[in-house]
């Protein structure tokens, strides 16, 4: 059978599969490839080792314990001393649980859409609330406050905003929008699904009502969880009135104190969760943010000797994400001939989304494992790719690449 490229062309070669069990130990092994995609991202030895760790019920002692341990990190990552709801599920479960309890049937919602997931915010919005007005700005620019002003009135029940666009690889400042929101009374909620735990988040401080996140992004754990943080305003709005029997928020707050979930939670997800946070407790939340940051910064820098640079314009109320890096093509090559030469090389990002499909590539600077011997071998293997497609004249300039980005990541 001929099996084709992302890019129309033929590929001789077999595919590797990576996620091989090995034949006596049963253990999933990768090899050597590098796993750069903005979720979910690598995860340490440590982490994987706690997945095949013994099952426990998840109504024991043993649970509770990890629950508990799991709610203090990820209190932490969002800034806030109230313990956040543990969910089910991926990022969009926790997103749709937050809805589903706080956006009542003849609400009226205000969405901020600056790329992909602030549009489908307002997409699943509809779904419960009577009245969703859309504020629709070009891919990759700073929220328009002056717009959300002018929209917002005493009638707008709830404002919904991603803190970090990941189709854009950038970061919008919340602040300004939770004070914008408050002059009219109105709830913020806030998707952080790809920003908290590698961006400074004030949950408490900014005065947000709700914001999600999720296990397998900057959090660095496995996906199969989200969380969600909860003002005492908002608390007081959750209801079960059209909301889903498995995302009924209440139901998952009722069981707060006891440390569960309503349903059978992912026994292992939660296990290898608490081991991927365990560092907040040693080193706190800035340092696992710090680090991030400097990631980013090489990566941009290494990936600028090579001609490529970041898609987003960051302004006064905008900044570069630290955990995912949107960068845009440079001419004459495909995003199909740079994925696949990626590929050969066994270096995994992604594709643009939506709209900057085949005009962006997106790499992630995020989570417990990665690491700048990660990030510069991800610069190779691109400049190896364009080397190959005569976009770049020698391997020496891909060696100033490599250097640049060591040096970007000490300076930092």
């Amino acid at each position: 059978m001929t099996i084709y490229s992302r890019s129309g062309s033929p590929v001789q070669q077999t595919p590797r599969n990576y996620l091989t069990v090995g034949a006596e130990s049963g253990a999933m092994t990768d090899g050597d490839h590098l796993l750069m995609d903005p979720g979910p991202v690598q995860l340490t030895d440590g982490i994987r080792n706690a997945l095949a760790g013994p099952m426990v019920s998840h109504r024991s002692p043993e649970f509770e314990d990890v629950h508990a341990k799991c709610q203090r990190g990820v209190a932490a990552a969002f800034g806030t001393d109230t313990a956040p709801v543990l969910v089910n599920g991926n990022g969009w479960m926790g997103v749709e649980t937050a809805m589903a309890g706080v956006l009542g049937p003849d609400d009226e919602v205000v969405t901020i859409q600056t790329g992909k997931f602030g549009r489908e915010n307002g997409d699943l919005a509809e779904r419960y609330a009577a009245r969703v007005r859309r504020i629709r700005q070009e891919w990759g620019t700073p929220i328009d406050l002056g717009r959300l002003r002018d929209e917002l009135t005493d009638d707008t029940d709830v404002v919904t905003m991603v803190h970090c666009e990941t189709s854009t690889g950038l970061v919008n400042s919340v602040p300004e929008v939770a004070a914008l929101a408050d002059e009219h009374d109105a709830l913020l909620l806030v998707d952080g699904v790809s920003s908290i735990g590698g961006e400074r988040f004030a949950f408490d401080e900014w005065g947000v009502d709700v914001a999600v996140t999720a296990s397998q992004k900057a959090l660095g754990g496995p996906p199969g969880i989200s969380a969600v943080a909860l003002s005492d305003r908002a608390r007081e709005r959750v209801s079960d009135t059209g909301c889903p029997f498995s995302l009924d928020l209440g139901a998952y707050l009722d069981e707060l104190e006891r440390n569960r979930t309503p349903s059978t939670a992912p026994v292992p997800i939660y296990v290898a969760l608490a081991k991927a946070i365990e560092p907040y407790a040693e080193s706190g939340v800035d340092a696992r943010i710090a680090s991030q940051r400097r990631l980013a910064s090489a990566l941009r820098a290494g990936m600028g000797v090579l001609g490529i640079e970041p898609f987003p314009r960051s302004g006064d109320h905008a900044t570069l994400s630290n955990t995912v890096q949107v960068l845009a093509l440079p001419d004459g090559i495909s995003e199909g001939t740079l994925l696949d030469g990626l590929a050969a090389r066994d270096v995994s990002v992604r594709g643009g989304l939506g709209r900057l499909e085949g005009a962006t590539v997106r790499i992630a600077t995020m989570g417990a494992e990665t690491g700048i011997d990660d990030t510069v071998r991800t610069i190779d293997a691109v400049g190896d790719v364009l080397v190959d497609e005569g976009l770049v004249p020698t391997s020496a300039t891909v060696a100033d690449a490599r250097t640049t980005a060591r040096e970007a990541f000490s300076e930092d």
